[in-house]
């Protein structure tokens, strides 16, 4: 993944729409867990395999991290939510492959 936001990625809809500028559409209280779980129920099992190769493919490059801070410092701050990059990364793929694993059962 790089910094050129027109080559569009899963991670830009998860971000952009449900953690951007206008995240209290969504929940007004900007709570993690509802965030996601409006981006799930928004979500098919297409989508949810594309956020985890975005998120693959940012945890094998080596400046992988530098690089999502670079790609989305316009439209979030994981600090906001107590996160770093990494971890905010890592509890969204923990979340996205629970859910991937019910939609497939």
């Amino acid at each position: 993944m790089d910094t050129n936001l027109n080559k569009p990625r899963e991670l830009d809809t998860l971000i952009t729409i449900y953690f951007g500028q206008d995240y209290t559409v969504i929940d007004e209280n900007g709570d993690v867990e509802a965030l996601l779980e409006a981006y799930f129920n928004d979500s098919e099992k297409l989508n949810l395999e594309l956020l985890l190769d975005d998120i693959k493919e940012l945890e094998e490059q080596a400046d992988g991290y530098s690089v999502f801070i670079k790609r989305y410092s316009f439209d979030f701050d994981p600090t906001l939510w107590g996160f770093t990059a990494q971890s905010w990364l890592e509890m969204i793929k923990s979340r996205a492959s629970h859910k991937l694993n019910e939609i497939c059962q």
